[in-house]
């Protein structure tokens, strides 16, 4: 066992070699602690407490000297340790300049050299190079071919980076001048919209609306072969923009005409329809001093801008949420945003518009509503005004865009529709339901309603706290979901749909007590599944 008394009056090094690496608080040797640990068990025995603090003080004193000793000695040995790597240090600089000169006169350049650590070449030229021996002929004989290989890689990955870099700025300045045209030629369309408010008719407050025109983005753009040189052929910026002047007029047809192949794509469809007659648009909630706030418009973005005017994807899918005119273009990246005409680095094809059908159904259903509303011939702007306020007039669903309450009616008329195919089983069960969302049955009451404050969710989508389930719903085969709904709003639902007058709970409804868990989406009708 080691007494650490004695430990206290031995030098201990800080370090030992080989390494530099420091384990406990020092090292001694082996023979010279146990010397000590003896003498200082023979003092201790000898009983002379005098003698042993004599003693002990004797080797602190010779401790300290040795240590100064020891510093001194320390400073100049590091100091040729220092000496010795700047002579290693220099000797490399001198090695590595005369390779450098000779690499000179054979042609390369500094921008050849990997100097930096993060070019993929840096650690072979480096294992090369910068050593202390000096060059001799038969080295240097014995290192060009290897070097010759690792320039010319490094240039090659230089004038790649150069292109790359020349490239990025053709892209920045091609994105600047797009816009410049768009800003010509499409500008922002802005409007002042009354919203409704559902308390004091015609004395809500007001909001701006914008319509962006249709504008290619980047992946339309950089198809044309003309645009396509423009950026792949290697240019600088400035010989680039020369090159876009000279073609300007051309570049500016090109876009002009899809713009209108766009719109008139879409504006074709919609004049096959033999219900439209008189005026295309009758704003009733837009704010202006000059009559008729659409009067600067052609009578073809007119059309395309009704609320009534739809489209889906021609699959015909339930799922599918009816589309306007103005919600396909940002969707598809086609209203000149930023992000269409500076996000180089992600180009695909060019959106599919072929695709894009017009949506019979929800047209009547559009028509309907708007009726109802006493607007027919109002625009989507006014409607877009309203946003995510809208909540049907006929059951719970709130929070819905102009989009989603026309698909709301869609899929309640469709599952009304699918509901009578199975009427029989129904009546075997006992069961009642009404085509609430139809506009004959209680005709006085609102097919649309709106929301002051938004409710946070439509209450299908977002089922929180105490919700009770339909019972009789659950035993409709159509219907795949879950009407689940707060106490009051199930109430309501189960006498309007179900013409239950004095619902019991666990025959007509039971609660959950919890947040229903494991929602993964919702049917074709839109009720949640979980």
């Amino acid at each position: 066992m080691i007494n650490s008394d004695a430990v206290r009056l031995k030098l201990k090094s800080v370090a030992i070699a080989p390494g530099n690496r420091r384990v406990g608080n020092g090292y001694v040797l082996r023979d010279d602690l146990a010397q000590i640990q003896t003498e200082h068990e023979r003092m201790t025995r000898s009983g002379g407490k005098s003698a042993l603090e004599s003693w002990e003080k004797e080797r602190k004193q010779a401790i300290a000297q040795r240590k100064q000793a020891s510093q001194v000695l320390s400073n100049i040995l590091g100091s040729y340790q220092r000496d010795e790597e700047q002579i290693v240090k220099d000797a490399s600089n001198v090695r590595r300049s005369e390779i450098e000169r000779r690499l000179g006169e054979l042609g390369w350049t500094k921008e050849d050299i990997p100097f930096y650590w993060r070019s993929t070449h840096y650690i072979a030229y480096t294992a090369l190079v910068n050593q202390p021996k000096p060059l001799t002929e038969r080295i240097w004989t014995n290192i060009k071919p290897k070097l010759i290989p690792i320039l010319e890689a490094n240039r090659a990955e230089n004038l790649m980076a150069q292109r790359l870099k020349r490239k990025k700025q053709r892209q920045d300045r091609l994105s600047e001048l797009f816009l410049e045209i768009m800003d010509q030629t499409t500008p922002t369309l802005e409007f002042q919209i009354q919203l409704p408010d559902p308390l004091v008719p015609n004395e809500g407050p007001a909001t701006t609306v914008t319509f962006d025109p249709p504008f290619p983005s980047l992946t339309c753009l950089s198809n044309w072969p003309l645009l396509k040189n423009l950026l792949e052929i290697e240019a600088t910026v400035e010989e680039m923009e020369t090159r876009f002047e000279d073609n300007r007029t051309q570049i500016q047809d090109y876009i002009a005409n899809w713009i209108t192949s766009v719109q008139t794509q879409f504006a074709d469809q919609l004049r096959q329809d033999p219900g439209l007659r008189g005026e295309i648009l009758q704003p009733t909630t837009v704010i202006t001093d000059n009559g008729d706030p659409f009067s600067n418009l052609s009578d073809e973005l007119k059309l395309l801008l009704r609320a009534d005017s739809l489209f889906c994807l021609n699959s015909g899918s339930l799922y599918d949420c009816p589309k306007t005119y103005s919600s396909i273009l940002i969707n598809n990246g086609l209203t000149g945003p930023m992000s269409s005409l500076s996000c180089w680095e992600y180009l695909g094809s060019p959106p599919n518009l072929n695709k894009l059908v017009l949506y019979p159904e929800a047209r009547a259903v559009a028509r309907m509503l708007l009726l109802n509303m006493g607007r027919p011939n109002a625009s989507y702007i006014e409607m877009n005004a309203v946003r995510s306020s809208f909540g049907c007039g006929r059951c719970y669903e709130a929070d819905m865009n102009w989009e989603k309450l026309v698909h709301h009616y869609i899929r309640h008329k469709k599952l009304y529709s699918d509901i009578q195919e199975g009427l029989s089983q129904l009546a075997i069960e006992g069961i009642t339901y009404n085509d609430t969302h139809n506009p004959d049955v209680q005709p006085d009451r609102p097919l649309v309603r709106y929301q002051s404050v938004q409710a946070g969710g439509a209450l299908f989508t977002h089922p929180t706290g105490r919700l009770e389930i339909c019972k009789l719903c659950d035993k409709i085969r159509v219907i795949r979901g879950k009407v689940a709904l707060p106490k009051p709003e199930m109430m309501q639902h189960l006498l309007d749909v179900h013409s239950i007058i004095q619902p019991k709970v666990n025959e007509h409804y039971h609660g959950v007590t919890q947040k229903l868990a494991g929602f993964w989406g919702s049917d074709a009708y839109g009720f949640p599944i979980f």
